[in-house]
């Protein structure tokens, strides 16, 4: 199957997963992932699977978790009521096939933490898309980000150590930024995957 065909396909599976971008758009940036049109595949089935399992257990929980997945590493952030809820949303995660490694960054109300607006980080969110996408030397559609009460999370990969510190830095500096938290995989280009560390 060829690189476009096969970004194509995976668009047409994943495709009720993301309503924001166009169906050419989401191609193109597909094509271009340093992840295998495989290992796109992998991480939308396992996506998938999760938000079925939230759904399973509460439909409002994937309107409270967000859920990113790349290259079997799942990143979760948002807000629930309790630490108990948190923790069995990630035994969720962790039950999918082909998971590497779960990162359960969910806050619990009450504990503090998001002091953001929703406006706020909306607005960090698009910020951070412009600035990584006009930087020299960053694949910007190689990771994924998320802002939370005016906390930037942000899971991928980067070809080199030279690639993640220029996407950190470009997150900091944008006005309203609180805290950045990365979850960013430093691998070459063909470099095999590390063991699973779950």
């Amino acid at each position: 199957m060829g690189r476009m065909a096969g970004a194509a396909a995976l668009t047409l599976l994943g495709g009720m997963l993301s309503g924001c971008v166009t169906l050419v758009a989401e191609v193109a940036q597909k094509a271009w992932e340093a992840r295998s049109t495989l290992d796109q595949v992998r991480d939308v089935a396992i996506h998938t699977g999760i938000l079925n399992r939230m759904m399973e257990k509460d439909p409002t929980l994937p309107l409270e978790i967000r859920t990113d997945v790349w290259e079997g590493r799942v990143l979760l952030t948002g807000k629930v009521t309790d630490l108990v809820l948190a923790a069995e949303v990630e035994h969720l995660a962790r039950q999918g096939e082909g998971v590497r490694a779960v990162y359960n960054r969910i806050q619990v109300a009450g504990e503090g933490g998001a002091q953001g607006s929703l406006a706020g980080d909306v607005w960090i969110e698009a910020q951070a898309k412009v600035l990584l996408l006009g930087e020299d030397g960053v694949t910007s559609v190689n990771y994924r980000w998320q802002a939370f009460g005016s906390q930037v999370y942000i899971i991928g990969r980067a070809g080199s150590a030279r690639e993640r510190d220029a996407v950190l830095r470009i997150l900091r500096r944008i006005q309203g930024v609180r805290g950045v938290h990365d979850f960013i995989e430093v691998r070459p280009p063909g470099a095999p995957l590390p063991a699973a560390a779950r």
